[in-house]
C-alpha cells in the first residue's frame, strides 16, 4: 500500500499564506519571471504560477522538509487544477508515480494551457513504465508541447513503444524534439534514440 500524501501537501483554500511561502515571497521579491525557479511544496507550487512565473520546476517528490513521496493521483489532479496560460517551461520531479498521474494531470487541466517545453525527470531507480508513457504522451499532446524531456534511469521494455503509440493514436501535431534520457549511463550514451516517432517528428517540424 503507497502512502497517501499529507493533508498539508494537498491543495487549500489560499487564506493567509504559510511562514514557508512568506519566505519564497520574500526570496522572489528581486526574481525576474522569465527566470527559471525551482520549487517544492504544493502551496509554493501553486503560488508562483498564480504569481506568474513561466519556468518553473516543481520539485513533487519532496517537502520544504526534505521528505518524499509517490505522485499520487489526487496531488496529480491538484497541479492539474492550478496550472496558468503563459508558462515557457514546466518541469516535473519525481520519484514514481503512485497511480495514472499524467492521465490525471491532463484531465485535470481547465484552462487554455500551451507550454512548449516540458521535462519528466525520476529521482529514484523506478522505471518508466507502460501506464505512465501513455499518461505523459496525453500529457504532452494536451499542452501542445514541442520539446519534450524525459530522464530517468530505468525504462519498462515496453514503456517507449507506448509512449509512440498514443502521441500517434491522439494525432499529435505539435512535438518536434524528443529528448529520452537514461541517467544511468554517462554523456553522450545517455541518449536513447526513438526512431519510431522520426517521421511524427519531422512531420510536426514541417508544420
Amino acid at each position: 500500500m503507497k502512502p497517501d500524501i499529507p493533508a498539508e501537501y494537498r491543495p487549500y483554500d489560499p487564506a493567509d499564506p504559510t511562514d514557508a511561502e512568506i519566505s519564497v515571497l520574500r526570496q522572489l521579491a528581486w526574481h525576474p519571471v522569465a527566470d527559471p525557479l525551482t520549487v517544492r511544496g504544493f502551496g509554493v507550487f501553486s503560488m508562483v504560477l498564480s504569481l506568474g512565473y513561466r519556468k518553473v520546476t516543481y520539485e513533487t517528490h519532496a517537502l520544504e522538509s526534505g521528505h518524499l513521496f509517490w505522485l499520487t493521483d489526487e496531488h496529480a489532479d491538484a497541479i492539474g487544477r492550478v496550472m496558468e496560460p503563459g508558462m515557457d517551461f514546466l518541469g516535473l520531479v519525481m520519484t514514481t508515480l503512485a497511480g495514472d498521474g499524467f492521465s490525471v494531470l491532463s484531465e485535470a487541466i481547465k484552462k487554455k494551457v500551451t507550454i512548449p517545453e516540458v521535462l519528466g525527470k525520476h529521482t529514484s531507480g523506478d522505471e518508466v513504465t507502460p501506464l505512465e508513457a501513455a499518461g505523459l504522451a496525453k500529457l504532452v499532446t494536451r499542452l501542445e508541447v514541442r520539446t519534450f524531456s524525459l530522464w530517468a534511469g530505468e525504462f519498462h521494455p515496453d514503456a517507449l513503444d507506448q509512449l509512440v503509440d498514443v502521441l500517434t493514436e491522439l494525432d499529435n501535431r505539435t512535438l518536434q524534439v524528443l529528448d529520452v534520457c537514461d541517467m544511468t549511463r554517462p554523456e553522450p550514451d545517455d541518449q536513447i534514440p526513438v526512431p519510431r516517432l522520426d517521421e511524427l517528428l519531422a512531420r510536426n517540424r514541417a508544420r
